[in-house]
């Protein structure tokens, strides 16, 4: 009983910290401004506090519901964006 008790109360957090990052987001998710890698890199932030914790590919990022329908900056030709495993940024790498 207790176990289900924790499993219930580990997945409403979950569920709350998501709504706080979406709710968090709203002037971002508003603005049909581009999309940078500040940006990027707050929500970076914020997600790997939550108990699903950060995204491990830019992909996986570039689908959060704050950046939908948002351009993403533009890249200078022969780069592209990458996350550091290390600081768990989004950096600008060659490709």
């Amino acid at each position: 009983m207790k176990h289900l008790i924790k499993l219930w109360a580990t997945t409403i957090l979950a569920l709350g910290f998501c709504a706080f990052v979406v709710v968090g987001c709203g002037k971002t998710s508003a603005s049909k401004d581009a999309v940078t890698v500040a940006e990027m890199n707050q929500v970076m932030s914020r997600m790997s506090m939550s108990p699903v914790g950060a995204p491990k590919t830019v992909e996986e990022l570039t689908n959060f519901a704050g950046f939908k329908g948002r351009p993403f900056s533009a890249l200078p030709a022969g780069q592209k964006l990458a996350i550091d495993p290390t600081s768990h940024l989004v950096i600008i790498v060659n490709k």
